[in-house]
């Protein structure tokens, strides 16, 4: 059954009817009305700072340390060997339940000397995949969608992949409708280029205002970065503009209006001898009798920068999936706090990212090498060294971990001795079929025991 949204937009049926194509309807500018002061994309890009940075760079920086990794799905026969492990396929069969349908498919890597693999290893001569995982996701999070510029080669394999600022692209259309070209504007209109529509790749959050492109987290919460950024404002300003006194000195009517600017000066300058300085604390001062020193006191609206700040800041967090714990701000924190804010960060933002980026890849980049081929980022958890180091134990207890292989997995040098690549197991352990075998011999082995002889009083009464 064909998807008749799909089919509408179709080219066949597109060019029958005079109108654009899906990929041209995808690439034309939104016809929404400016309300929010984030729509702009030249605004968004600007917001590029304080909290939201730091929330923007932390999910840019995390994601950028998984690699994507490929294959080709497989059907396997029973007791075949897998090319992944238990956890592996686990994973690609929760994430991907079209590639994997029963436990007869796998997936068997692509080698590491394929084209495909290599691209992403080298992007561009400018960028590797870090470094460009982390821009995409930049202008992802910032803007909503993303543009990678897939460069072919003589035969028509993409040979590199190159991140391009949103604020340089503009769709040209021809006069039929269709999606002509990409206009770049780097850097003013003497350095504008084109580039083929079909070298651009787009990729984005839905939107549910507009099918055309992706909707922002920042413009969702526009509000709340806006606030963020008066917030400081105010307080920059308030520490620039306002007076901010420690002390007030009230003089008498000894001092009358006769007193000159040098004598002022001079006041000043023993006041402030005599109360500043780390020596001088909690000294005593004393001051002429028709002479006061007040000290000034910060009402509370002063005090309501601080409250208001991190409110707006865990708004913005949230807004973006980061716990603060990750953005370096820690209250009473233990190690299990920081693991359940990695956990939660992995599981709801990192996670359903690389899900997305991997769906974009296969459909847009792997399919062009082979259409069976699959991309897919192995799931991010925070290390638990604990469980860990009881699974250990328990694989040694059972015999299921030697002493060199302990040592592999903590990247040390293995002994190589005959005692070293041997696997033990406890004495008091025992396999059940065996310890009931040996009850049966036990039984076997005891000898009858005699008949109870009667009781002489009653062979008597008989």
């Amino acid at each position: 059954m064909s998807n008749r949204f799909l089919d509408s937009f179709s080219p066949q049926v597109s060019q029958n009817a005079g109108g654009p194509d899906l990929p041209t309807i995808m690439s034309m500018p939104s016809m929404r009305s400016n309300f929010s002061s984030m729509q702009k994309e030249q605004e968004q890009l600007a917001s590029y700072e304080l909290w939201n940075y730091i929330a923007i760079n932390r999910i840019a920086t995390t994601t950028s340390k998984s690699f994507p990794m490929f294959g080709v799905p497989v059907k396997t026969e029973p007791g075949m060997k897998l090319h992944l492990d238990l956890r592996q396929k686990k994973h690609i069969r929760q994430n991907y339940s079209g590639v994997l349908q029963s436990e007869a498919y796998d997936l068997k890597p692509i080698p590491d000397t394929n084209p495909l693999v290599k691209l992403f290893e080298t992007c561009n001569e400018m960028d590797w995949w870090e470094t460009l995982a982390y821009e995409t996701h930049m202008f992802w999070q910032l803007t909503g969608y993303f543009y990678w510029w897939v460069i072919p080669n003589g035969i028509g394999l993409p040979a590199s992949i190159i991140v391009m600022p949103n604020d340089w692209m503009q769709p040209m259309f021809n006069h039929a409708g269709f999606l002509d070209h990409w206009l770049v504007t780097p850097e003013g209109q003497a350095r504008q280029f084109r580039i083929p529509a079909d070298e651009i790749k787009i990729c984005g959050f839905k939107n549910p205002h507009s099918k055309y492109k992706g909707f922002s987290p920042t413009e969702a919460g526009a509000i709340w970065i806006d606030n963020t950024k008066s917030i400081e404002r105010s307080r920059w300003h308030s520490f620039k503009n306002s007076i901010n006194p420690s002390v007030v000195l009230n003089l008498g009517d000894t001092y009358n209006a006769q007193i000159t600017k040098e004598e002022i000066r001079r006041i000043k300058e023993r006041v402030m001898y005599r109360i500043s300085g780390v020596e001088n604390t909690s000294e005593p001062f004393l001051v002429p009798p028709d002479m006061k020193l007040d000290k000034l006191h910060y009402a509370p609206k002063e005090l309501d920068f601080s409250n208001s700040s991190d409110s707006v800041r865990d708004a913005v967090f949230a807004l973006r999936g980061v716990p603060k714990a990750l953005a370096g701000i820690t209250t009473d924190v233990n190690r299990s706090v920081v693991e359940t804010a990695y956990l939660i960060f992995y599981e709801t933002t990192i996670n359903p990212l690389n899900r997305l980026l991997a769906g974009f890849i296969t459909h847009n980049i792997a399919v062009k090498f082979d259409p069976r081929i699959v991309c897919y980022f192995e799931d991010c958890s925070p290390e638990d060294w604990e469980r860990q180091l009881k699974e250990d134990e328990l694989d040694f207890k059972i015999g299921a971990l030697s002493p060199d292989m302990q040592l592999v997995k903590r990247n040390r040098q293995p002994l190589n001795t005959p005692a070293s690549k041997s696997t033990y197991i406890a004495s008091s352990f025992t396999p059940l079929d065996d310890a009931l075998a040996m009850d049966d011999l036990d039984d076997e082995d005891d000898p009858p025991e005699p008949p109870e002889e009667p009781d002489d009083d009653d062979s008597d009464e008989e």
